[in-house]
Parts: structure tokens; sequence; C-alpha cells
């Protein structure tokens, strides 16, 4: 029997690599560790990761104390580090689905675009970054 499976392994390529079939959900794959790519998840980790759990008080923070003014022109920006990453930040207003809300626009690095975050937004990433860090620390290490 185990000679079988090991011809079998040997002479056939994987499920998944055949046509009209599919690899079985059985078999153990890593998963992927996905890392922080956007400097506004950087820093919401550091803010939680410092003791921070109210995401109104680090969003008023990053707003108020950390993203320059929304006029000021690109090259006045005040170069930021969060994590290893680079960014230009400044205040903006973005239309949400309800109304004109509060934002922030970020250019990370040599990206030539700005990405905008609205205070709707900065808050759920907030929140789910919090749930997926509760659970971290729950679980026994």
């Amino acid at each position: 029997m185990w000679e079988q499976k090991i011809l079998t392994l040997i002479f056939y390529p994987p499920p998944s690599q055949l046509d009209g079939t599919s690899e079985a959900s059985t078999t153990s794959t890593p998963k992927r560790k996905f890392f922080k790519n956007s400097p506004i998840s950087i820093f919401i980790d550091e803010q939680i990761s410092n003791g921070k759990y109210e995401w109104q008080k680090v969003w008023f923070d990053l707003r108020k104390n950390i993203a320059d003014d929304k006029n000021t022109k690109q090259e006045d920006l005040t170069l930021r580090t969060f994590g290893e990453k680079n960014v230009l930040i400044r205040r903006t207003m973005k239309q949400t689905s309800k109304k004109l809300d509060y934002a922030i626009e970020y250019q990370e690095g040599d990206m030539p675009t700005f990405k905008t975050v609205s205070r709707q937004d900065f808050g759920r990433m907030f929140r789910d970054e919090l749930k997926k860090s509760r659970s971290r620390s729950e679980t026994p290490q």
C-alpha cells in the first residue's frame, strides 16, 4: 500500500496541476504572513502597542499634531517616518457615502500620487487592528 503511494507521488503531479481537478482542502499549506504595507497601518499598530485603544484620540493626534496643514505645498511638507517608511502627510477632506468628512492624505517614499484615508476609514482600520492584536495576545504562546 505505501509503495503505491510513493509511486503515485513520483509519477503524478499534484492535483492542482491536473486539468479538471482541485487540491483537497485537507492538505496542509503554510499560511502566508502579511506584513504591514501601509504607513497608516504601521502607525495604528504602533499606537496600539503603546497602549492607546481609543481610535478617536489616535485620529485626533495624527490629524492635528502629525499631519501638515491642508494648504501646505508639497515641497514644504515635513517628512515623517512610520516604521521604516518615509511619508509626507497632510490634512484634507474626503466625500464619504454620507457627508464631507475629515481625512488625511499621504505620499509614501517615491510614489507619485497621494492616497487618502477618511476619518471613518481610519476608525475601521483601527478597530480591525485592535481586534487582531487582542486575539493575538489571548492565544497561548
